[in-house]
């Protein structure tokens, strides 16, 4: 196993990710979050993944993150997503679909891998108990109006296991 593939393996950002997104109203909550808002999931997770830690996550701490991550969502991520779901209207791009899936989804894990590896550098952030909201807040502020985010946050919020 060579070094990326261990530092992969071992990101307990994506176990976390994975795990909570398993829950399916944690996964639409996510969705709509991203549909309606702009909000990338793999930042919502991460300030999610903060708050399991009991972290709390600060304005310098997620603009130096998304700094980090820099234009990869934009570049990788969302052009595969389009692409994605403009082949789901075509069923005989069935086997299409499903490899630029999984395309998709391994530009999501290497989004995290890059989050992990900033986290891993960043200064340390303040200890509070359960701040998960104060930190799905935050990401959701940065990128759009509290209308549009504060009932879709209130439901994910909800449905995220302790």
């Amino acid at each position: 196993m060579n070094k990326a593939t261990q530092q992969q393996a071992g990101n307990p950002l994506w176990t976390f990710s994975v795990s909570v997104y398993s829950v399916e109203e944690v996964a639409q909550g996510c969705l709509a979050l991203q549909d309606r808002c702009g909000l990338d999931v793999n930042l919502l997770l991460y300030a999610a993944w903060l708050a399991h830690q009991d972290l709390q996550l600060t304005l310098t701490h997620l603009v130096a993150a998304e700094q980090a991550v820099g234009d990869w969502p934009e570049a990788v991520v969302r052009p595969l997503r389009a692409v994605r779901r403009y082949l789901r209207a075509d069923p005989a791009a069935t086997a299409i679909r499903e490899q630029v899936a999984a395309l998709e989804l391994q530009a999501e894990r290497e989004q995290q891998n890059r989050l992990y590896r900033f986290f891993g550098q960043a200064p340390p952030l303040p200890g509070v108990a359960s701040p998960l909201r104060e930190n799905l807040v935050l990401v959701a502020g940065q990128r759009s109006q509290a209308g549009a985010w504060a009932e879709s946050l209130e439901q994910l919020i909800a449905h995220f296991p302790p």
